[in-house]
C-alpha cells in the first residue's frame, strides 16, 4: 500500500510540473546591453528608426517595449548587466521574432529566461512580409548597405470604387562595421495599380530592371513602368531612377526620369 501511494504521489507531483514547465519555456529578445545603466539608456532614441522598418514590414512589438531590464532580476540572464528587451516570447514563437528583428539589428540575441506567463510579450510577427533582399553594397571602413524589403497591397471593399494595388517596397539600411544602423532610405519597386477611371487614375505596372552601384560609388535604383490605361498625350511607359549617395553617415537620395514615351493623340 505504502509503494502504492508513493507512485500516486509521484504522478500527481508530475501532472502538476509539467504545464509549470512549459509554462517556463521562453525566451527574452534583447537589442542591446551594457554594464552601465547610463550606456545603454543612450541608445534609446536610436529605437525609433529600427522601430519604424519593424512596423512597415509587419512586425508589431508589443506595447511598453523594449522594456530596460536589470539582468539580475530575470532568472536565465547574465547578472551585470542592463539590457533592453524587446519581448518576452514562447521558446516556439522567439525564434521568428529574432530572425525578424536581427534583419534590422544583426547583434540582437535570445536567452532562455523563466519568468511568468503573465509577463509574456512577443512581437506579433503573423503579417510580417519584411525579408532580406538579395542585394548589397559593401562600402570602406566596413559598413555597408543592406537592403531589406516589404510587401504591401490593397483591393477596394465590396462595389465601393476605389484603387487596387500591390508594392514592393525597397528599404535601403546603412549599417556601420558593428551592424548599427545609420540611415535608411527607401523606394517602391515592382508595383501594379488600377484604379477607379472614373476618378481620373490610369492602370500601370512597373519591375525592377537595375539595381547596381556605379564607378562613382552610387547606388542606382532604376524601375521600368508601363501604363495599362492610357489616355491622349498621358505618359505610356518611362524609367523612374532613384540614386542613393552615401556621405559619412548619412543616405542621400535623387529621382530622375528617362525614356519618358506618351500617348499620341489622334487628329479630330
Amino acid at each position: 500500500m505504502i509503494a502504492r501511494a508513493l507512485i500516486v504521489t509521484a504522478f500527481a507531483l508530475a501532472l502538476a510540473w509539467a504545464p509549470q514547465a512549459r509554462a517556463e519555456e521562453t525566451v527574452a529578445l534583447i537589442w542591446k546591453g551594457a554594464k552601465k545603466k547610463a550606456d545603454v539608456e543612450s541608445l534609446e532614441p536610436t529605437w525609433k528608426q529600427l522601430e519604424t522598418l519593424l512596423t512597415d514590414g509587419g512586425v508589431v512589438v508589443a506595447e511598453g517595449f523594449p522594456t530596460l531590464v536589470q539582468s539580475n532580476t530575470v532568472r536565465g540572464l547574465k547578472p551585470g548587466f542592463w539590457v533592453w528587451v524587446v519581448g518576452f516570447c514562447p521558446a516556439d514563437e522567439g525564434a521568428r521574432a529574432l530572425e525578424l528583428l536581427k534583419l534590422v539589428a544583426s547583434d540582437a540575441y535570445s536567452r532562455e529566461v523563466k519568468v511568468p506567463a503573465k509577463k509574456l510579450a512577443c512581437p506579433k510577427t503573423e503579417d510580417a512580409t519584411l525579408q532580406a533582399d538579395s542585394h548589397e553594397f559593401k562600402l570602406s571602413k566596413g559598413r555597408m548597405l543592406r537592403v531589406l524589403t516589404y510587401e504591401e497591397s490593397s483591393e477596394p471593399e465590396g462595389d465601393e470604387p476605389g484603387d487596387s494595388y500591390t508594392r514592393t517596397h525597397y528599404l535601403i539600411a546603412l549599417m556601420d562595421k558593428s551592424g548599427a544602423l545609420l540611415d535608411t532610405g527607401d523606394v517602391v519597386g515592382e508595383e501594379r495599380f488600377s484604379g477607379d477611371v472614373r476618378q481620373g487614375p490610369m492602370g500601370y505596372t512597373c519591375h525592377v530592371s537595375e539595381f547596381d552601384r556605379d564607378e562613382s560609388g552610387v547606388v542606382e535604383f532604376v524601375r521600368s513602368c508601363s501604363a495599362t490605361v492610357a489616355e491622349c498625350d498621358s505618359v505610356v511607359s518611362r524609367d523612374e531612377v532613384t540614386r542613393f549617395t552615401v556621405s559619412g553617415d548619412s543616405l542621400t537620395s535623387k529621382e530622375l526620369r528617362r525614356n519618358e514615351q506618351r500617348m499620341e493623340c489622334g487628329e479630330d
